[in-house]
């Protein structure tokens, strides 16, 4: 068993070292740090505690960052030898599944804690700015380490029952949203009920506090001075070991069934009773038809689309109600569509990069893109088909969105307040164009985590902007703001042609 544990782990050490996506990932989060101190450093004499400041732009930076990271890492780790049909070889040669789960789950653990342990010499730098404490920085990153523990051992669970890379990934997402949203509103029912029921209450506030997002404000705290070994800690380091005994326990029930096909039908189906989820005879233009169907999941993934962002309008109403009702109906009900466009707008974005990468992924993983640039099509005929047949089922986003700004009856002004930022508002803008095209970059050339990828880059964008605005005291429409908006929207029309050679030289092989 040792032996096949460290042929893998030695396997995936020597890939990750030799890629240039892990090198490029520590470069990027150093780079972050370093304009993070350059802001602090430049603003300590306006603002006090810039060390606090720092350092919690740091933890929050790192936190989103191992929460993408998780998505498109841990849960691939057994799902892409179930979609390259090699796991019964490794069972063939001798590898025990204690040895595989190891092997696969231990060489990406070490990577990524490597991803968050080299910059930690750089943040104790915060406690030389002031306003942060050493307990502070230790109590965090031992946060960090237990989570990051429970997202390994819950994407390794996800990817041992799942047959395809994108179901765990978001069966992994889905339990992360259920990680926040459950403590989340523990807490809100403790304020409700206080301390009228013990047992209760106990129970609701251990829930609260075993939630990293949440502890993270509590640890960031002026003044905290609690042990390094919290609830958060050990819940977390005990979800992550027992989600490693349930995949070792169920790998033989996993694993039973042969390899999945490689192409899926996604929503549809070919029973008749269900006619919205049955694809239609083939249009005219069979690309545009084939990824509306089968990649957008046709016109019921529209209709669900729909009803989505529906409940996101019902969801902001509820929140803006529940958390800032204090103030007259009016302003409520404005700021309520305010969060509703600004969501949408997020929205939007996420699932344009979704549904495109998706796209053109299937192809590259199929092995299929190289039959289609045989076609009697130009590649850009065959390239933009396929992505106007997957944004066709994207509609309903842009629409929503649309009727926010117009029909809502404080729509025209929250856009007419959101554009009088001027500079700030299109920067923003140019960063959620940018998502979906790194996410189509992305897909030509990773295996799996385009769009987490694409996700991280375009936010990394967000984060090092803002540290550069802050650090020359720039204003909303200074020069800088516009040159960052050119120089992410080249990027956006960059990432046409990267995909477009990437298609090409897939064909000349």
């Amino acid at each position: 068993m040792f032996t096949g544990v460290l042929a893998l782990l030695e396997r995936s050490l020597r890939i990750d070292a030799r890629a240039w996506g892990p090198h490029l990932a520590r470069f990027g989060l150093m780079a972050a740090i370093y304009i993070a101190v350059c802001y602090a450093s430049a603003t300590s004499n306006i603002f006090g505690a810039p060390g606090l400041r720092f350092f919690t732009s740091i933890g929050y930076l790192n936190l989103v960052f191992m929460t993408l990271l998780g998505i498109g890492f841990f849960s691939t780790a057994v799902t892409e030898e179930k979609e390259e049909d090699t796991l019964g070889l490794m069972l063939m040669a001798g590898i025990s599944p204690l040895g595989i789960l190891m092997g696969k789950s231990g060489g990406r653990l070490f990577q990524a804690l490597l991803l968050i342990a080299v910059q930690y010499p750089f943040t104790l730098l915060a406690v030389t700015l002031g306003g942060v404490t050493q307990d502070q920085v230790w109590s965090t990153y031992i946060g960090m380490f237990a989570y990051m523990v429970m997202l390994a051992g819950v994407g390794l669970l996800c990817s041992t029952i799942a047959h395809r890379n994108r179901s765990a990934s978001f069966r992994l997402s889905l339990l992360i949203v259920v990680y926040w949203l459950i403590p989340l509103l523990s807490n809100r029912l403790l304020l409700e009920i206080g301390m009228k029921v013990p047992y209760l209450s106990k129970t609701l506030s251990f829930i609260g506090e075993s939630c990293l997002f949440i502890q993270m404000g509590t640890i960031l705290t002026t003044g905290f001075h609690e042990t390094l070994w919290s609830r958060q800690v050990v819940t977390n380091l005990c979800i992550g070991v027992l989600s490693f005994v349930l995949s070792w326990a169920l790998f033989g029930l996993a694993v039973r069934e042969p390899a999945t096909e490689a192409a899926t039908r996604g929503l549809l189906t070919r029973s008749r009773t269900f006619q919205l989820f049955t694809p239609s005879r083939p249009w005219s233009e069979p690309m545009i038809w084939k990824d509306f169907y089968f990649v957008t999941g046709g016109v019921g993934a529209i209709l669900i689309r729909f009803v989505l962002y529906a409940f996101l309008y019902v969801l902001s109403m509820l929140i803006m109600f529940g958390y800032f009702g204090g103030g007259s109906v009016g302003n409520t009900e404005k700021q309520a569509h305010g969060m509703f466009l600004v969501l949408a707008m997020f929205g939007v974005s996420l699932d344009a990069a979704l549904i495109v990468s998706r796209s053109l992924h299937e192809e590259i993983r199929s092995q299929t893109l190289a039959t289609l640039m045989l076609l009697p099509k130009s590649t850009g005929m065959i390239l933009y088909g396929k992505i106007i047949g997957a944004l066709l089922g994207w509609l309903p986003g842009p629409v929503s969105l649309l009727l926010g700004m117009i029909a809502l009856p404080y729509g025209p002004k929250n856009v007419s307040e959101f554009f009088e930022a001027g500079g700030a508002a299109f920067w923003l803008v140019s960063h959620l164009i940018l998502v979906p095209h790194a996410a189509a970059a992305l897909a030509m050339f990773v295996r799996w985590g385009a769009f987490p990828l694409a996700i991280a880059v375009s936010f990394g964008s967000l984060f090092l902007s803002v540290s550069i605005f802050g650090a020359l005291r720039a204003g909303q429409n200074a020069p800088i703001v516009w040159i960052v908006i050119f120089i992410v929207l080249a990027v956006s029309a960059a990432c046409h042609v990267v995909v477009w050679l990437k298609a090409e030289a897939v064909c000349a092989r």
